[in-house]
């Protein structure tokens, strides 16, 4: 690949929106581009009102993996998003 101070350009964060009513619960992926593998990946939550019960690498590795629970308490529809960071 060349020098380390090219290390930043094999990496790229892919991002997935997630969007739900109280109480939802969902599996969100986000996969990264043909032929790369991810190295890491999580979520936000902006509302502060989203817990994930299991953050991981798809099967294949190719994409990242988050299982979604919104509070019963959440005030109408939140969002967020769930990343991935991929390797070239």
């Amino acid at each position: 690949p060349g020098p380390s101070s090219s290390a930043a350009g094999l990496v790229t964060v892919k991002t997935s929106p997630w969007s739900m009513a109280a109480a939802g619960h969902t599996d969100v992926t986000v996969m990264c581009e043909a032929g790369q593998k991810v190295v890491g990946g999580g979520y936000d939550d902006p509302g502060g009102y989203a817990l994930a019960w299991d953050t991981r690498p798809t099967g294949d590795g190719a994409g990242w993996r988050v299982h979604i629970d919104l509070s019963k308490d959440a005030p109408g529809q939140q969002t967020g998003a769930v990343y991935a960071m991929c390797l070239r």
